[in-house]
C-alpha cells in the first residue's frame, strides 16, 4: 500500500513519506559481518495512546549523553499540531521507560507539524524544523533549550521563518540538519524559484539571530525536485542528497552539491545518478556514506516494484560516472517492501534497516543486510523482527539510532492505531 504524506492545509503531498497520519493518526567483501538470527530481542518502549500525547513520530529518535531519547511527533500534542517528546530510561531494577511531552506546537509563529529528525546539541539544546507555521506559515527552524529550573518548561526559539516561493525562499523543510563549524545546512521540499525545493545554509548573525541563504534552487528537471532528507558531507566540502521526484527518468536522483571557488553562495548541483524504476524509484530516506560509497534505499522500483537497497560508487577518475549496484530488490514478501528508513552500519560491514510494508504479516520488518563472502556474490537480507501490527506496532519509518549493540526506531501504527518507539538488540 502506497503511503501519502500530506500537508494538513496546503494540498501539498509527499508521494512516499509514510504515515497513517489522519487515521490515527564499496561493497565490503572482506567483511566479518554474518546474518544474525531472526526475531532478535525486541521491546516496545512507548505506545502513543494517551491524551495530549504525540502522533506519527515520523523522524525516529535521537539520544543525549545520559541516554534519554528525544523525538518529534508530526501530529498530536496539547494542540494537535505536533509535539516534541522525551523518553527516560528505566530506573535501576525497573523495565519501563517514561515518556513526557516537553513541547507542543500551536501552528502559530512557533511552527507546526514537526517531521524532521532532532539534533541534540552539545549543550543539550534540541534543533530541528517544522513543516508549517512560522510568520509566513511555510515552516521554521527552531531550537528548544532545557528548563532553567526543576520541572520548568523547555524554551523554544525560532531561528528561521521560511517565506516560500514568492520571496525565492524555501517552504516545508524536511530531513536532517547538518552542522559544520557553526553553519547549518538543510533542504526544503517546496519553495524556491520553481517551487521545487531548495538547499540552504543557516549562519549565525549578530544579536543571536541567524541568516538563511539559499545555495541552490531545484527546478524539477534533470536536477530533480522535492528533496526530502537533507544532505550529508564527504569531508571535502561537497554535499550529497536525494530528490524524491523528477530527474532524467522522473523517478528521483542522487545529487552532489559542490561549493563555489569564488566565495559566493552559488553551489553547483550535479545529478550523479538518476533512477529509472528498474534500479529503484523515489529515494526518500537518509543516505549513508560508508568506505567511500553512498548507500540508500528507494521506496519503489526494482525488480518487484517494492523498492531496493542500492550502493553508489564514485568514479575512478574525475569526471567519470558513478556506478549503482542494487544490493537487494524487495519483493513485498517476508523480506518486506517500500523501505523508507535510512540504513545504519552494523559495525562489521553490513547494515540494519526497516521495510515499511510487507513482511510476514504485511506490517513491515526490521532487517539485517550483509555482504557476500566473495566479490560478485549475493548480499543476504535477514528479517530480525516481523512487525505484527499489534502492540509491537506496524509501518516502521523514521531514522534508526544505533547506540552500542542496541538500535532504536519508531513505527506509525499498531492494532489500536497508535504509534510506538521500540528498541531491538540484534
Amino acid at each position: 500500500m502506497k503511503k501519502i504524506q500530506m500537508f494538513p492545509d496546503k494540498n501539498k503531498t509527499h508521494c512516499a513519506r509514510v504515515i497513517f497520519s489522519l487515521l490515527v493518526i564499496a561493497v565490503v567483501f572482506a567483511s566479518t559481518s554474518k546474518p544474525l538470527a531472526a526475531q532478535s530481542a525486541f521491546q516496545v518502549l512507548h505506545v502513543f495512546n494517551k491524551a495530549g500525547d504525540g502522533q506519527a513520530p515520523m523522524a525516529g529518535v535521537q539520544a543525549d549523553p545520559a541516554g534519554n531519547l528525544f523525538g518529534s511527533a508530526e501530529f498530536g500534542g496539547a494542540n494537535g499540531f505536533g509535539a516534541i517528546f522525551m523518553l527516560k530510561p528505566p530506573a535501576a531494577g525497573k523495565t519501563n521507560w517514561t515518556e513526557k511531552v516537553i513541547f507542543s506546537f500551536a501552528d502559530g509563529n512557533d511552527g507546526g507539524f514537526p517531521s524532521s529528525p532532532l539534533v541534540v546539541a552539545s549543550n543539550d539544546d534540541l534543533v530541528s524544523s517544522t513543516l508549517m507555521g512560522g510568520t509566513a506559515n511555510n515552516g521554521t527552524i527552531f531550537r528548544l533549550s532545557p528548563p532553567t529550573s526543576s520541572n520548568g518548561p523547555w524554551i523554544e526559539k525560532v531561528l528561521e521563518n521560511f517565506q516560500g516561493q514568492n520571496s525565492g525562499d524555501g517552504s516545508g523543510p524536511l530531513g536532517s540538519l547538518l552542522n559544520q563549524n557553526g553553519t547549518t545546512f538543510g533542504t526544503t521540499s517546496f519553495g524556491g524559484t520553481s517551487n521545487c525545493g531548495t538547499a540552504y545554509k543557516l549562519t549565525p548573525a549578530s544579536g543571536g539571530t541567524f541568516e538563511e541563504t539559499v545555495i541552490f534552487h531545484f527546478a524539477c528537471g534533470a536536477d530533480g525536485g522535492q528533496p526530502q532528507i537533507g544532505v550529508i558531507a564527504d569531508g571535502k566540502g561537497n554535499f550529497f542528497g536525494t530528490t524524491e521526484t523528477d530527474g532524467e527518468f522522473n523517478n528521483g536522483v542522487v545529487f552532489q552539491l559542490t561549493p563555489p571557488s569564488d566565495g559566493s553562495n552559488n553551489f553547483r548541483e550535479t545529478p550523479i545518478f538518476a533512477f529509472n524504476v528498474t534500479d529503484g524509484a523515489q529515494p526518500v530516506a537518509n543516505l549513508l556514506e560508508f568506505k567511500g560509497s553512498l548507500y540508500g534505499v528507494t521506496f519503489q522500483g526494482g525488480q518487484f516494484g517494492q523498492g531496493v537497497v542500492f550502493q553508489l560508487t564514485p568514479p575512478a577518475q574525475s569526471g567519470g560516472s558513478w556506478t549503482e549496484v542494487v544490493l537487494h530488490d524487495f519483493s513485498g514478501g517476508t523480506d518486506g517492501g517500500e523501505p523508507q528508513t535510512g540504513l545504519v552500519a552494523d559495525g562489521s560491514g553490513g547494515f540494519f534497516g526497516t521495510a515499511s510494508q510487507g513482511g510476514a504479516t504485511g506490517n513491515g520488518n526490521f532487517f539485517h543486510l550483509v555482504p557476500p563472502a566473495a566479490q560478485g556474490g549475493t548480499w543476504t537480507l535477514t528479517p530480525l523482527h516481523q512487525f505484527a501490527g499489534g502492540n509491537d506496532g506496524s509501518d516502521p519509518i523514521g531514522e534508526l539510532l544505533k547506540r552500542g549493540n542496541t538500535v532504536f526506531g519508531t513505527t506509525q501504527g499498531s492494532v489500536s492505531g497508535s504509534a510506538t518507539v521500540y528498541k531491538i538488540v540484534p
